[in-house]
């Protein structure tokens, strides 16, 4: 009788124990998943600011070459005519 209740204490205690396993390894899912999704919305969060980046040195870029186009501009036929009968007077845009 002595060695039975011995042996249910004994269980008991490994009961405990490994409610005790899993009550920490819960936590330590939960806490893990919560770190996951933040390190997925921060990827997602840079993977956006990437785009942004990208397309504002596009546009800068498209900015700078319609600059570099129109400082570079040859005026045109009709211009060139005016200046010719103007004695170059006339000034065109």
């Amino acid at each position: 009788m002595l060695g039975q209740l011995l042996e249910l204490k004994s269980c008991r205690q490994e009961t405990a124990a490994y409610k005790d396993f899993v009550s920490r390894e819960s936590d330590l899912y939960a806490k893990e998943r919560a770190n996951y999704d933040r390190a997925l919305d921060l990827e997602r969060q840079a993977t956006a600011l990437a785009q942004r980046e990208r397309d504002l040195a596009q546009d800068r870029a498209n900015f700078y070459e319609q600059a570099y186009r129109t400082a570079t501009k040859k005026p045109g036929i009709g211009c060139q005519i005016m200046k010719a009968l103007t004695l170059g007077i006339a000034r065109c845009q």
